[in-house]
């Protein structure tokens, strides 16, 4: 309520009559109102001070200069800068910026996605994803205290994330916060909240897909697109949602063109695409790169997630019009206004924020302008390789400014005898930067050249899984926390390169093999189809079904919300904690109990990044590689010795061993990232059985790439029975080596809150 004079009363008695939770406004009447509290900027830092005296932020070597400002820049090597700021504080503070800009992303389009909501549900449409799911909405609830019923209930909440956020911006500008621990807990809490923009995006867009008539039925499909000369007016769509793809179908279908494919191709470089029937799934997003500079699509359509300038200066160099579907990327377009469509042609596109109009535009420029285009994409696709190559002079410079260093030199030496290989080979892995041809003092055009090379690319996935639901939660959520299916691993990051999703898919397999439940999302998802095993299957085609040792889409980025409140929601059905505003004690629970990790092996953007470091406030470590090491910042465990808790049943400071070991780790290869994986899925509520389970796994993958068994391994055997039996008597002879000797005392209802640990013997 923005106006007028209002009066709210808690409780109050007159006689035998008692009011409670009454809120009266002149001009306006609201009903019984719902408790609405949420947390300020400082009101989980003693949450945070316990993770971070337990994980404290390291520097990763070589970030050790400021320039931030024009004070500086200042080295921060041997003192701090002109503003106080020490280098720990500098790279916090950085970091704490990036977040900052990955939620500022996701409000954004948060906004967006309820504004379209509205319109199309209106205000009062009831939130619900499914009658099966008690709680759609686990973050909210946990983190605010509110359980939004209605659609305009999120108005609150997208105003209170704003204002947070506002606030860590606040905090992390020259000449403000400098604490490092302060800085580390306005990073935790700004990642926190873009799992509540995550949510509000996500739901919503189930929401709306249901009112089109989409149903999600997870199936295993095959999508194979190869570049030929375009015959029908086509139609590229880039970004992270389907709405526009489904307005895009609604129009052909109003214009009776039938449905895509019949009459207009409706192309897509999206992983929401595979969820709506006619439209041809072309890869993740920078596969449309090769596409815009051979000319393929007619009208390109981008939308505020999951694009880059390169995309649109491909699409206008090479003659497609494009329009922007949003206000945050567009490239001097015009706003398209009372616009023609022959103005907007000979503009070269337009903004247009309203999705349908846009759609409709699109497939009425498609039909002018495709035959004239068709001629122009038919003489990039005819163009003569060898002319191409033959200016090369293998000077090596586009290897150098290449960010993986592929070897393109080799390629199109051997391109030159008539060898193309290697050349198809470069095309699959390229994530499409340019780099290459800025560097070429011949001017040589490798893009459009490894374009041309890239055919008949292959990937067969899972469509996206429906979310959860409280029978499911309650079918795994036991065997997870008593550990009898090892873990939940869920990747995130943007692995546009193919040598990180080749490490991932190996690590994927390795994982499903051994039991673990493994959560996949966006590009991910469908780049690890590509790579098949001996027998020619893809991951999904042998561990696609939901259970131990499984490998499940969940959707799109912003579906990691899903992956956070599948832990809360393991909290609330299987240990009976309560969700609304409890969110210390959740995310105790999980730290100790759930058995789960994150994994980002490729690149991140701001957006991932922020939804990473929201999972480590709610105690699910995370894995980063090389790639997202730039960042500079780790968050890795004190000594084993160090780690302690409260024993539930005493209320004695126990040892708990170091499980898990870290909260942020950088590992530097994949078998360094797939033996850490099972080590942080190592909890100290683990039963005894549980315990051996993961002990056997992490043993077995360190002799299989190290030869020896793990020299921390006596830390994470509290007695005998946690003793796999396949290493029983080596172990013995290992752990009598050290001294070791069975734990005093063990426990397995452990906490490191204080709060947490009064809060809940108070109910006993």
């Amino acid at each position: 309520m923005r106006s007028g004079v209002k009066v709210k009363v808690d409780e109050a008695s007159q006689g035998p009559v008692t009011v409670k939770g009454l809120e009266v406004s002149i001009g306006e009447v609201v009903e019984e109102v719902e408790s609405w509290s949420p947390p300020d900027v400082l009101d989980l830092r003693p949450w945070d001070v316990l993770l971070v005296s337990r994980y404290a932020p390291k520097i990763v070597p070589g970030f050790v200069q400021c320039a931030l400002c024009t004070y500086g820049p200042c080295d921060l090597t041997k003192q701090s800068g002109v503003c106080g700021i020490d280098a720990l504080g500098n790279h916090v503070r950085i970091l704490t910026l990036a977040v900052a800009l990955g939620l500022g992303t996701l409000i954004s389009r948060a906004r967006k996605m309820y504004r379209l909501a509205k319109k199309l549900l209106g205000p009062d449409a009831e939130i619900s994803i499914s009658p099966e799911i008690t709680i759609p909405m686990p973050n909210i609830s946990l983190i605010t205290g509110l359980q939004p019923k209605k659609l305009k209930d999120l108005e609150l909440v997208l105003d209170y994330i704003s204002d947070q956020n506002i606030k860590t911006l606040d905090s992390v500008t020259v000449f403000r916060e400098f604490h490092p621990l302060d800085l580390a807990s306005r990073m935790l809490h700004t990642g926190m909240l873009s799992h509540i923009a995550c949510e509000i995006i996500d739901v919503l867009e189930l929401m709306i897909m249901k009112k089109y008539g989409i149903e999600l039925t997870p199936e295993f499909r095959k999508y194979k697109f190869e570049i030929t000369v375009p015959e029908k007016p086509t139609i590229l769509y880039i970004g992270e949602s389907c709405i526009p793809l489904l307005e895009l179908k609604n129009v052909l279908k109003k214009m009776d063109l039938g449905e895509p494919g019949e009459v207009v191709d409706i192309l897509a470089a999206s992983c929401n695409a595979v969820n709506i029937g006619g439209i041809q799934y072309v890869g993740p997003p920078h596969y449309a790169i090769p596409l815009l500079r051979l000319g393929y699509p007619d009208v390109v359509l981008i939308d505020d997630t999951c694009i880059s300038a390169n995309m649109i200066k491909e699409a206008m160099k090479s003659g497609s019009i494009v329009i922007s579907l949003t206000e945050s990327t567009t490239f001097l377009l015009p706003p398209v206004g009372d616009s023609n469509i022959d103005d907007v042609i000979r503009n070269g596109g337009c903004i247009c924020l309203d999705y349908s109009k846009a759609a409709k535009l699109a497939v009425m420029i498609a039909i002018r302008v495709h035959g004239r285009r068709a001629i122009s994409t038919s003489k990039k696709l005819d163009i003569d390789i060898m002319r191409i190559v033959e200016k090369c002079d293998l000077c090596g410079k586009c290897v150098e400014a290449c960010p993986y260093k592929l070897n393109i030199v080799s390629a199109i030496e051997k391109l030159k005898k008539g060898d193309d290989s290697e050349i198809i080979d470069i095309a699959s892995r390229c994530v499409w930067c340019g780099r290459c041809e800025e560097a070429c003092p011949q001017k040589v055009e490798v893009m459009t050249l490894l374009a041309r090379y890239l055919s008949n690319m292959e990937i067969g996935f899972n469509t996206r899984a429906p979310p959860l639901t409280d029978q499911i939660i309650r079918s795994i959520g036991a065997p997870i926390v008593l550990g009898e299916i090892p873990g939940v691993i869920a990747f995130v990051g943007c692995p546009n390169m193919s040598e990180h999703v080749r490490d991932i898919a190996k690590i994927v397999g390795e994982l499903a093999k051994r039991g673990f439940i493994v959560l996949t999302s966006g590009c991910v998802a469908e780049l690890i189809g590509k790579y098949k095993s001996e027998e020619g299957t893809t991951l999904y085609e042998e561990y696609g079904e939901l259970g131990r040792g499984c490998v499940v889409n969940v959707g799109p980025c912003t579906a990691l919300s899903e992956i956070s409140g599948i832990a809360i929601r393991v909290a609330n059905i299987f240990a009976g904690r309560k969700i609304k505003g409890n969110y210390e004690e959740i995310a105790d629970y999980i730290l100790n109990r759930v058995g789960a990790c994150g994994i980002g092996w490729g690149a991140a953007t701001h957006k991932i990044l922020s939804i990473a470091v929201g999972f480590l406030r709610l105690g699910v470590p995370i894995i980063v590689g090389p790639q997202c090491g730039k960042l500079g910042i780790l968050l890795e465990g004190v000594e084993p010795e160090k780690f302690t808790g409260i024993d539930m049943k005493t209320g004695k400071q126990v040892y708990a061993g170091p499980a898990p070991q870290h909260l942020l780790y950088l590992a530097k290869t994949p078998e360094e990232c797939l033996i850490m994986a099972i080590k942080l899925c190592i909890r100290p509520g683990d039963t005894s059985k549980g315990r051996a389970i993961k002990l056997s796994h992490y043993i077995d993958l360190y002799k299989k790439f190290y030869g020896t068994l793990p020299p921390d391994v006596h830390y994470y055997i509290r007695t005998e029975a946690d003793i796999p039996i396949t290493y029983r008597e080596e172990l013995m002879k290992y752990l009598e080596s050290v001294g070791w000797k069975p734990w005093e005392y063990v426990s397995t209802d452990l906490t490191i809150s204080e709060r947490v640990y009064k809060q809940l013997s108070s109910k006993k």
